[in-house]
């Protein structure tokens, strides 16, 4: 009985695991942890993809605020998503929780001018700031929004004897 106590459930062991092989492109650090991003495009719209890795357990159906600030001005903007919940390892004492924004124009032209210098995300009562300290990589992560990954294919390793006979075009 008190065995069960102490093990660590199969949830939180691969929520370590994921944790610890996480590799995400950072942009952005505060005190206690790191931001990164990612890009994606849904049905014609650009969503950047925030992620947090850090000592924050947040769960909030509220969504995010979210204020990104240049030197002279900020842009703020809610979540697009609203149910917003941590991944979290008790065992770790750390988190991974992950949100979209929507990525328009007016992000798009801070991020291109890589003009910007911090973010501030509100989570309910929680804010945590941070630095952006990779500014040409969220700018490689917002281009690549909407584009097809370049995929190379070595025609040379292709096995044509696997290839059906009538499904090859006769010369």
């Amino acid at each position: 009985m008190f065995r069960n106590l102490f093990q660590q459930s199969g949830k939180d062991s691969a929520i370590d695991k994921m944790l610890k092989s996480y590799r995400g492109i950072e942009i952005g650090r505060s005190e206690d942890g790191v931001l990164c991003a990612s890009s994606t495009e849904v049905n014609g719209f650009k969503f950047l993809r925030l992620e947090l890795v850090g000592p924050w357990n947040i769960r909030t159906q509220l969504g995010a605020e979210v204020i990104w600030r240049t030197e002279d001005s900020s842009l703020e903007m809610e979540s697009d998503s609203t149910e917003i919940k941590s991944l979290f390892s008790k065992k770790l004492k750390q988190g991974l929780t992950h949100f979209d924004v929507d990525l328009d124009e007016s992000l798009m032209a801070l991020i291109q001018a890589g003009s910007l210098k911090s973010v501030k995300l509100t989570f309910k009562k929680e804010e945590i700031a941070f630095q952006i300290t990779q500014p040409d990589a969220l700018r490689q992560i917002a281009d690549a929004a909407g584009k097809e990954p370049e995929v190379e294919v070595d025609m040379d390793a292709v096995d044509y004897e696997d290839v059906d006979a009538e499904a090859t075009p006769e010369s």
